[in-house]
């Protein structure tokens, strides 16, 4: 999914681009529930853009999309803990089937 590049100006590029990271976070954790590792590689230089942007905003401009970005904190919260989890869980395995991890 690419995000949007225009996300300097118009307040409805900033929600297009918002909401395509929102979709991307989301089919991340619909991978990782069913146990696959999804490629999130590209993610935080987007966010890192859309952030950016968003800063260089007039607060006036930036202040309706404060609770979509509180929402994306929270689903990527939500996302590192199921990787955390599903990783914890990997170890477990591979330690009951006698296979040690290379990493602690």
């Amino acid at each position: 999914m690419s995000i949007p590049t225009n996300i300097g100006g118009a307040a409805s590029d900033m929600a297009a681009a918002l909401g395509h990271i929102e979709g991307e976070i989301a089919s991340a954790r619909r991978l990782v529930d069913t146990r696959q590792l999804p490629d999130v590689s590209g993610l935080l230089p987007r966010i890192g853009a859309v952030c950016e942007a968003l800063a260089a905003l007039p607060r006036a401009e930036a202040q309706p999309h404060l609770e979509t970005v509180r929402r994306l904190l929270a689903l990527l919260d939500g996302l590192a803990e199921r990787l955390a989890e599903n990783h914890d869980a990997l170890r477990q395995q591979l330690s009951a089937s006698g296979h040690q991890p290379e990493h602690p």
